[in-house]
């Protein structure tokens, strides 16, 4: 399926596939960013759908009434945001498989420093 802003094939972030775990992937429902070129290929794609990217650039900052600078600056903070929790989460599980949390009862950051 093909992103209706920016005509590209949709897929899984996760692992950029197309298909995951048996299910295609349908992107991001349109409702607000709507121009003349989109309307035209949302008639020839027959969908309302756009990829994650054009979700976070075009369509959720048109939802909020945002235009120009301020929509591309809030899309680029969200794509950002999305990057730096996919980074943490990778780092974290990292950290668990190389067994960096085996010291569960490791006490010496619950100590009092004042006493």
């Amino acid at each position: 399926m093909k992103c209706a802003i920016c005509l590209l094939d949709m897929h899984w972030r996760i692992n950029g596939e197309v298909l995951y775990q048996g299910q295609e992937y349908l992107g991001n429902n349109m409702s607000v960013y709507m121009t003349p070129e989109v309307y035209r290929n949302t008639k020839r794609l027959e969908h309302f759908r756009c990829c994650d990217w054009c979700d976070r650039f075009y369509e959720l900052p048109a939802r909020m009434g945002m235009k120009g600078e301020a929509a591309i600056r809030f899309g680029r903070a969200m794509i950002e945001s999305d990057v730096l929790a996919r980074d943490m989460m990778r780092q974290l599980l990292n950290e668990k498989a190389m067994g960096a949390d085996d010291d569960e009862n490791d006490d010496s950051d619950n100590e009092r420093h004042d006493e």
